[in-house]
């Protein structure tokens, strides 16, 4: 699998103008990939600046900071300097492979976690990523704006953002939806709920007052009024709190079964038109976020203005839709979302989410997963046992050589009858 790449120039907040090799979405590709390393190579421009261009040496990051279970920390442990490689591959072709950039990705890791005093283990990492390549699932929650749960992978897809300082984001909220929902304020738990409910009420009607029966409708308004993954509630708070994403900032933005980069600038936010059929485009950088039907998301130049020609047409066939709505990996998933085509109208009496097909498929899925995890891990070990055996070849040459040094003669010159041949001595 390969990915276009763009060259787009850009304004930060601040004035500063960046130029950055980008990776383009195609119909199919793993967007979760592309939207991590796009997220990853901007903000780290960004950070740079931010930290005055303090120098710090890479022990005294690993001294000050070592990997939390939590999404929210940007203090990555990556410097704009360590993807240097990464950006090279990046920009030196119009084509990259998928494997060359996971492979650029793994390296990334291990030299990073190498170059500290504290030992960081990264199995649980390396294992995952090459399973992002078919997709990520998310459980959001419908009161909290910030991903934390990525269900099964939850623990190293955690580590993988943490390490890299990113985090991700959401605007599928509902107003007091804690006080609305209970536990079933999160997705995967409203999606067991509705589904009981189905099973337990096979009659529903709207007008019952049965406190489960009002919470089914309140859950299939929600999802039906919504059908884009966002909602007034969240754009409000992805906008105004600055907890959430502050101004000057990138972060990974789940919406439409779809992941994009999102950037705040003055209160605004902003997503990064990744669409692989804006590639010869290159006034189109930006799409503005700014309305949740979608009626004020313009296209906007890298220095967030409208472009000279406002009927933008994309030259892909592969690109349809909207930017961010392409780009399918999965389904509607009984667990919770992944990177997939969504459907509000999934939830009904005939077919309450084809439990056992999704079972199946998440099944075959895995097993193939697992396989492609263990033949790249297995690359890995190989590739840090070499680095091992190198380290030990040059650590054992150069004791030899300060071994024979020891060993050596004064290098003056000598007279030749002050040092004669043999023990004689000539008289």
């Amino acid at each position: 699998m390969q990915f276009h790449t763009k060259t787009v120039g850009w304004l930060d907040s601040t004035g500063s103008y960046h130029l950055n090799q980008i990776l383009l979405q195609n119909r199919n590709g793993p967007c979760f990939i592309i939207s991590f390393i796009n997220t990853l190579i901007l903000s780290l421009e960004l950070k740079e600046d931010q930290d005055w261009h303090t120098v710090k040496s890479k022990n005294q990051r690993h001294k000050k900071q070592s990997i939390q279970s939590s999404v929210t920390a940007q203090n990555s442990l990556v410097t704009e300097s360590d993807l240097r490689s990464l950006k090279e591959l990046i920009s030196s072709k119009n084509l990259v492979s998928l494997d060359s950039l996971l492979y650029e990705v793994s390296n990334l890791l291990l030299e990073v976690a190498n170059e500290g005093e504290e030992r960081i283990d990264l199995s649980d990492i390396l294992n995952v990523l090459p399973l992002l390549s078919t997709g990520l699932n998310v459980n959001l929650k419908f009161d909290q704006p910030i991903v934390t749960d990525f269900e099964e992978e939850t623990k190293a897809v955690t580590q993988l953002m943490d390490f890299f300082g990113l985090k991700m984001i959401h605007g599928f909220l509902m107003d007091d939806g804690k006080e609305k929902l209970g536990s079933e304020v999160a997705f995967d738990k409203a999606q067991e709920f509705m589904v009981k409910i189905l099973d337990k009420y096979p009659e529903l009607k709207e007008d019952d007052t049965n406190p489960e029966v009002v919470k089914y409708f309140t859950l299939k308004r929600f999802f039906e009024d919504n059908r884009t993954q966002l909602t007034k509630q969240g754009l409000k708070q992805l906008e105004g709190t600055s907890s959430v994403l502050r101004n000057n900032e990138f972060a990974i933005f789940f919406r439409n079964d779809h992941f994009n980069t999102i950037y705040k600038k003055e209160n605004k936010l902003y997503t990064l038109v990744s669409d692989e059929g804006y590639k010869d485009e290159s006034e189109v950088v930006w799409q503005m976020l700014g309305d949740v039907k979608g009626d004020e998301d313009d296209f906007l130049t890298g220095n967030f203005t409208k472009p000279e020609v406002q009927e933008t047409k994309r030259t892909n066939e592969g690109a349809e839709g909207a930017p961010g709505a392409e780009g399918a990996e999965g389904a509607f998933s009984a667990g919770a979302f992944s990177a997939g085509a969504f459907s509000a109208g999934a939830v009904s009496a005939e077919d309450p989410f084809s439990v056992e097909d999704e079972i199946l498929a998440k099944q075959l899925q895995q097993e193939e997963d697992a396989q492609i995890s263990r033949t790249l891990q297995n690359e890995f070990d190989k590739e840090a046992d070499d680095r091992g055996k190198k380290k030990k070849r040059k650590r054992k040459q150069k004791q030899d050589s300060r071994k024979q040094n020891s060993r050596k003669p004064d290098s003056k010159e000598q007279d030749p009858k002050d040092n004669p041949k043999d023990g004689c001595t000539i008289c």
